[in-house]
């Protein structure tokens, strides 16, 4: 029994191995390629927007977000190939602030980062959580009117938490059943509920154990 058991341990490493790899090559030829290309078409237009200020600073900024975004989905794509980087120890409250500094530039919605302290993690679980984090902000600028949010990070003993609130009353923000996160939460081993706020404001709390 322990033979088999120490057998099906190493078939489920092994599948889970495989299914990181699939996953890193279909992220590489089907995200990644199109994002470079849509990086080269938009230095192909900066070059014909010369003598035009106004577009060329326009056009010089989703370069530089398409090739933020290249730069991040290869360092994922490198995390899921199960390297060296993958359990390296990185700051979530950094890698928050980070991403939240850039939605506010992109969306112009004010996100602040708050914690006690600084939490680490390593960094394929802090990849995941910045995943909720991007996308609780994006149901924020989808679905509310906010121009302020607040993330707040905790952690205690087992368990990080991860609230999102933000300021838009919204009277029917409590039955909003946020389905993506609560799959990304799941697959995490934790859970996702919506907590209505005496001022009438709604939030976000993820929790997945640490």
């Amino acid at each position: 029994m322990i033979d088999n058991a120490r057998l099906l341990d190493r078939l489920a490493s092994k599948v889970a191995t495989e299914e990181r790899r699939r996953i890193s090559l279909d992220l590489h030829d089907g995200t990644i390629q199109p994002y470079i290309g849509l990086k080269l078409g938009l230095e192909a237009l900066r070059r014909k927007a010369r003598g035009h200020d106004g577009l060329a600073r326009e056009v010089d900024e989703l370069v530089r977000m398409a090739a933020e975004g290249i730069g991040q989905l290869r360092q994922y794509v490198g995390r899921l190939k199960g390297g060296p980087a993958a359990a390296h120890p990185v700051s979530l409250v950094g890698a928050a602030r980070l991403h939240a500094g850039r939605f506010a530039e992109y969306y112009g919605i004010t996100v602040d980062v708050q914690a006690e302290r600084d939490v680490v993690v390593n960094a394929t679980l802090c990849d995941e959580l910045v995943q909720v984090v991007r996308e609780a902000l994006a149901n924020v600028r989808r679905h509310t009117e906010a121009r302020r949010a607040t993330i707040a990070i905790a952690e205690g003993t087992g368990t990080l938490r991860l609230e999102i609130q933000n300021d838009a009353a919204d009277p029917e923000a409590a039955s909003f059943h946020p389905r993506s996160l609560a799959e990304r939460a799941s697959a995490l081993g934790g859970s996702v509920k919506v907590e209505r706020r005496a001022d009438r404001r709604t939030a976000v709390v993820v929790e997945v154990p640490a």
